[in-house]
Parts: C-alpha cells; sequence; structure tokens
C-alpha cells in the first residue's frame, strides 16, 4: 500500500489503459491509437512488434513521462494523472535496452536504491545471470566500473541494470528490450529467475525475441500505434497471423543458428 500528502491509497496495482492516445509534437500521426487493455496486479505483460510501433511510448504513458492526450490510465483504479510524481518515482524499475551505470563498484551499482543491503548483491546479481561473469572478475563484485560501464560487455551491463531494478523491489519491473545484448540461453535463465522470484510484482517486458514473452500472462502484438493481436501464446499462435508467423519466422532462424554453432 502506497500512501502519500496527498491521501492517494494505491491497496493494488491492476493497470488499465481506456482509449488512450497520444502524438508526439510536431507529428503527424498518433504513436499511440485508441490503444485498451487491462493487466491484474502481479500478471506479466509481453510486448511487441515492429520497430516505430509504439512500444515504449506506452511505457513512457503507464509510468507518466509523457501524458495522454485521450483516454485514462489507471493503477490500482486510480487514475494515474491524480497519483504524484513522487509515488510513482518508487513503485517503478526501469531497464532500458541501453542502461546508465554509474563509475562505482559493480556492487555499488546494484544496491543503487537498496544501500544497506550489502548481502543481497550477490543474489541479484545471480537473478540477473551474472554469476560467471563475477567469478572472473579479479575482484568481484568490487570490481570498479569504468565511466558508463565501459570495462563491461553490452550483454554484461544490461545484466548490471537488471540486476539494479530487482533489487530496487518495487512494485513494477519494467524490462525494455534489455536483454538485446545477452545471448538467447543466458536470456531464458534470467526471465525463469524473475518469473519464479517477483512475488507479485507486475512485470511489462517488451522484446522483439518472442521466446523472451511467450510464458507472459498476456501478449500484445502491435503495429503503427494500434494493438493489433491480444491474449496469451497459445491463443495467439492459433490466430495463425502476424504473432504466429513470426514466431514460426524465429524458430527457423534459431534453429539455423544452432545447426551453425
Amino acid at each position: 500500500i502506497v500512501k502519500d500528502s496527498k491521501d492517494i491509497l494505491i491497496k493494488d496495482y491492476e493497470v488499465e489503459f481506456k482509449n488512450v492516445v497520444y502524438k508526439y509534437p510536431n507529428s503527424k500521426l498518433n504513436s499511440i491509437n485508441n490503444i485498451s487493455f487491462k493487466l491484474q496486479s502481479g500478471q506479466t505483460l509481453g510486448i511487441t512488434g515492429p520497430i516505430g510501433c509504439g512500444k515504449t511510448t506506452l511505457l513512457r504513458l503507464l509510468m507518466k513521462i509523457i501524458e495522454p492526450e485521450a483516454g485514462d490510465i489507471f493503477i490500482g483504479g486510480i487514475p494515474i494523472s491524480q497519483i504524484p510524481t513522487t509515488i510513482l518515482k518508487n513503485i517503478f524499475s526501469y531497464v532500458p535496452q541501453d542502461g546508465f551505470l554509474f563509475s562505482e563498484t559493480i556492487k555499488e551499482n546494484i544496491l543503487f536504491a537498496q544501500k544497506n543491503n550489502v548481502n543481497e548483491a550477490l543474489y541479484y546479481a545471480e537473478m540477473a545471470g551474472l554469476k560467471n561473469d563475477i567469478s572472473a572478475f579479479q575482484n568481484g563484485l568490487d570490481t570498479l566500473l569504468g565511466e558508463r560501464g565501459v570495462n563491461l560487455s553490452g550483454g554484461q551491463k544490461q545484466r548490471v541494470a537488471i540486476a539494479r531494478a530487482l533489487a530496487a523491489k518495487t512494485n513494477f519491473l519494467i524490462l525494455d528490450d534489455c536483454t538485446s545484448a545477452v545471448d538467447s540461453e543466458t536470456e531464458q535463465k534470467i526471465l525463469q529467475n524473475i518469473n519464479s522470484a517477483t512475488n507479485k510484482q507486475t512485470c511489462v517486458i517488451i522484446s522483439h525475441r518472442l521466446a523472451s514473452i511467450q510464458k507472459a500472462d498476456k501478449i500484445i502484438y502491435m503495429e503503427n500505434g494500434e494493438i493489433k493481436e491480444s491474449g496469451d501464446h497459445k491463443t495467439l499462435l492459433a490466430l495463425n497471423k502476424k504473432y504466429s508467423n513470426l514466431w514460426e519466422k524465429q524458430k527457423i532462424e534459431a534453429n539455423i543458428k544452432k545447426k551453425i554453432l
């Protein structure tokens, strides 16, 4: 339960979009057009679709970074317009594709939002698939990172950012294509760890890899700012439309890659 001086009380974290529309300044077309969906508290939402279809814009609307021109967004039944930014900042952990790392140790980066829980740093590092990487570093978790994590690979930087988001223990975990530099096998292990340990945490995962979101409670396939298909993985495959076609294409590509390797 979250409460502030204005007596805004959030009892659960169900998300609802109702006919939401958004257009960026100087744009002729809506980036988000008449989007409606509901996600129950503790569920996982997977979002996919081609580049520029509005996936990240939808997340920015959910976190109130931008506000809709029309329609309504609710968290726990409360219009997001009525929820102070101070509350929203404390309930979201957001991991973008290119997350920012500080010129501190890996441990300090992971525990940025939880300074006192030093003993948990390794736990969250392992949750984010960093166990073998940490062992390979001379100073382990105490390895000092260069500016923006320059001494880490792209995949390692993404995993440190994921570990930091998990350590923050917020109500929402938002992953915006943040495993793009991680191999698919490691990615699956990370997602399995997240699914087994989120404990009522509501998750939103954007990914171009459908294997990354196939276990989500709800999946939406977007094009041109609109939801074209919606349902769980099994339902979307049964529709035999764009999601299903993309799934088959990615399966073939994965099998070819395995044979080459």
